[in-house]
């Protein structure tokens, strides 16, 4: 599929594996690939999978005897191998094993059988199940609704930005220097999405060349990152970079503005140039004085 892309013939002879200096760092990096095709609804939610799955496994276990069907064993087992085994990039596609870890889970369900053992067992399974899904689905719903309070605030202040503007991304703290909870309650780190539907030009909204035919061109295509800003001299590298695309400094870029949302701000940046959003955004015009 990479090769028959149109904009993806280059560089396809590059594969590699995230963290492929460390034999543990790509052990690591492919069992949060299984790990996060269950995890990652919200605190509470990824809680109550975890607490009420176990009872619901040992209700299965001890009412019926499970096993996986045959022709789908093979299934499982080759879809496994294939999470294990795909490099994260080839070429300039990117995060390529990302979605594979959900496969042999979707399978494995879909192949299990239950004999059962005790004439009660189908109304034990099924009340752990029931219960696993509605307190899941009751944390799930919380953690919408914390979430959509982060996102309106987001959106009201990108709803300002000028029309034809530039907005980019800086991580205040990043995603390392963050606790599991913190990154995920709730992630904010493609909020700035939300700035297209009011004509701002959201360079991070792109595809990769090798994995879409439609792509930005590569002027604007090297406006695609995210800047490091966790120190001062960070910070004023990345209001630098960004201040030469500010209108009458750039090199014929067509912005009104140049603005820049701040993710998870550090605590130097007190200053009122950074126009706090909620609690984990500030939003700063680098065209500013």
């Amino acid at each position: 599929l990479l090769a028959a892309s149109p904009t993806g013939g280059d560089g396809l002879l590059s594969v590699s594996y995230f963290g492929a200096g460390s034999a543990f760092a790509v052990a690591e990096w492919k069992a949060m690939l299984f790990a996060q095709a269950l995890l990652h609804g919200g605190v509470w939610a990824d809680a109550a999978l975890v607490g009420l799955g176990l009872v619901l496994l040992a209700a299965a276990w001890f009412a019926a005897k499970v096993t996986l069907a045959p022709l789908a064993r093979p299934v499982v087992l080759a879809l496994a191998l294939l999470a294990l085994a795909a490099p994260e990039k080839v070429g300039t596609g990117s995060l390529l094993d990302y979605r594979l870890g959900v496969l042999p889970f979707i399978f494995a369900l879909a192949g299990v059988r239950l004999s059962w053992r005790r004439s009660a067992g189908p109304a034990l399974v099924f009340a752990a199940a029931a219960l696993l899904v509605l307190v899941r689905s009751a944390a799930l719903a919380a953690a919408w609704r914390d979430a959509g309070r982060t996102y309106a605030e987001a959106d009201a202040a990108f709803a300002g930005l000028p029309q034809d503007g530039l907005l980019l991304t800086a991580y205040g703290r990043l995603p390392e220097q963050l606790g599991f909870v913190e990154w995920w309650t709730p992630p904010v780190a493609h909020v700035d999405a939300l700035a297209v539907r009011y004509g701002v030009f959201v360079p991070s909204v792109a595809a990769f060349p090798a994995q879409q035919p439609l792509v930005l061109r590569p002027r604007y295509f090297a406006l695609n990152r995210t800047a490091d800003a966790d120190t001062p001299e960070r910070w004023a590298q990345a209001l630098g970079q960004a201040r030469l695309l500010c209108p009458g400094a750039s090199d014929g870029l067509p912005f009104t503005a140049v603005s820049i949302i701040v993710l998870y701000p550090a605590g130097f940046m007190q200053a009122p140039e950074f126009r706090r959003v909620g609690e984990t955004l500030a939003l700063v015009d680098a065209c500013g004085d």
